[in-house]
C-alpha cells in the first residue's frame, strides 16, 4: 500500500501507532529515514541507505535488501565468468551495488552521476573507477549497464540512452520497478540485448 509522505519525521510515530510490522522505503527517502530509526542493520549502516523497515519489540529497525535480487539475477547470468574481461558501466550506481560488484571482482569501469558533487563523494571511496556526470559517454565496450537512479521512474524524467552501438553481449539492468517497461528496457529489447530481470 503506497503511503505518500509530506514529512518523513512523522513516519516513525505513524508506523507505531498504526501497528505496522514493516514496510518498504524508496527514493527519495532511503537516506533521510535513517535518522528516524532505533536500530540499523550493519549492511545498511555501511552503505548509509535503507529500503526496508521492520518493527521489532516497538523498535524500528532498518535494512537494505536492494542487493539480494540483483545478486541472484546477476549470478544466474553467470557474470562471474566475465570477471577478467568485462567493463562495467553503471549509470548513477548506488553504493550497495558498487560494493557487491567489487566483492565479486567484477570490473567497474565508469559510474555516471547527474551530480558532479555526488560523483566526487563516491569517487573518494573507490579507486581505479572513473566517475562522471556526462551521460553521453561512449558505452560501446560496456559488458553491463546498470541504472540505479530514479530516471525512468513514474514522476521522473526518462533515462535517455542509445544502445545501438553497444557490445551485443552486454547485459542491461534497470532497478526501476514502476513502470516495468522503462525507456532503457525498451531500447535494450529493440537492440535484442540480454536483460537482467529480478
Amino acid at each position: 500500500m503506497p503511503l505518500p509522505i509530506d514529512n518523513i519525521n512523522y513516519l516513525k510515530v505513524a508506523i507505531k501507532k498504526l501497528n505496522f510490522l514493516g514496510l518498504n522505503i524508496t527514493i527519495p527517502y532511503k537516506k533521510s529515514i535513517i535518522n528516524q530509526l532505533d536500530l540499523i542493520d550493519e549492511g545498511a549502516r555501511k552503505i548509509k541507505a535503507v529500503n526496508t523497515l521492520v518493527c521489532i519489540n516497538n523498535k524500528l529497525k532498518g535494512f537494505n535488501t536492494d542487493i539480494i535480487g540483483f545478486k541472484k539475477g546477476l549470478l544466474k547470468k553467470k557474470m562471474e565468468q566475465k570477471k577478467t574481461s568485462s567493463y562495467i558501466r553503471a549509470v548513477e550506481a548506488a553504493e550497495v551495488i558498487l560494493c557487491f560488484l567489487k566483492s565479486e571482482n567484477i570490473k567497474i569501469h565508469t559510474v555516471i552521476n547527474r551530480s558532479k558533487k555526488r560523483a566526487k563523494e563516491i569517487a573518494k571511496k573507490y579507486k581505479n573507477i572513473r566517475f562522471s556526470s556526462d551521460f553521453k559517454l561512449d558505452i560501446k565496450e560496456a559488458g553491463l549497464i546498470i541504472n540505479t537512479s530514479s530516471l525512468g521512474m513514474i514522476g521522473y524524467p526518462e533515462l535517455k540512452i542509445e544502445l545501438n552501438k553497444i557490445n551485443k553481449e552486454a547485459i542491461i539492468y534497470d532497478i526501476v520497478y514502476n513502470p516495468i517497461n522503462t525507456n532503457l528496457i525498451r531500447e535494450a529489447k529493440k537492440q535484442k540485448l540480454e536483460l537482467l530481470l529480478v
